[in-house]
């Protein structure tokens, strides 16, 4: 027993509540930060809305949406880089920076995009994945540039190999460096073209990082 404010704690209980809040502890953990941020943006996590600044720390499930005319870079524990434009949204759906069972997946709602992969998108790249409202991406160690329109997605590979299908179906084109394709809704990625100003994805502003 555990002599505790007056009163008599058997020590299993004691136990058991300090595990507690261990888990408590690894559950909300952060995931990454913001290290650049120029405007508005937010997170929205569960109820709460909460205002972004340099240096705020993210967590899985957040959806972070940026204003018009903002710009922001999150780096993720594992040196992943997402940098987001104007009127931009992206959902952490899923981060496990774990030695074992790393993974990852992001999903991008709205506006413009750029990312850069870190370690979980080199080491195990099947369980690095990035989505936009249309397209499923499969990344090889690589950038990838994009933007997320009403009338589909157009993503575009800067270095390294991606693979894009349409969300639900079976097939996907494989995008190499210096091309790019687009998704309409329920409609397969067109075959890949040069990249070009007109089908590279709206980059986000100065092209940062």
């Amino acid at each position: 027993l555990i002599y505790q404010k007056g009163f008599l704690v058997p020590s299993y209980i004691r136990f058991f509540m300090l595990i507690l809040c261990l888990l408590g502890t690894t559950v909300f953990a952060s995931v990454g930060k913001v290290s650049l941020l120029k405007g508005e943006a937010y997170a929205q996590r569960e109820s709460q809305k909460i205002a972004l600044k340099s240096g705020s720390v993210l967590e899985e499930k957040d959806t972070i949406i940026t204003a018009k005319d903002a710009q922001m870079q999150i780096i993720f524990e594992d040196k992943t880089v997402i940098t987001l434009g104007s009127e931009s949204e992206l959902k952490i759906e899923e981060y496990f920076n774990d030695a074992a069972k790393p993974k990852a997946k992001f999903k991008f709602g709205e506006g413009s995009f750029k990312s850069i992969t870190g370690q979980i998108g080199k080491t195990v790249p099947e369980n690095f994945t990035l989505e936009t409202k249309t397209a499923t991406i499969g990344i090889r160690g690589t950038t990838i540039q994009g933007a997320v329109g009403r009338g589909g997605d157009t993503i575009a590979c800067l270095s390294g190999t991606i693979t894009v299908k349409a969300i639900g179906a079976p097939n996907f084109v494989v995008v190499p460096a210096g091309k790019s394709t687009f998704v309409a809704p329920r409609t397969p990625p067109t075959p890949p073209q040069n990249i070009t100003p007109q089908n590279a994805g709206t980059p986000p502003p100065n092209g940062n990082p």
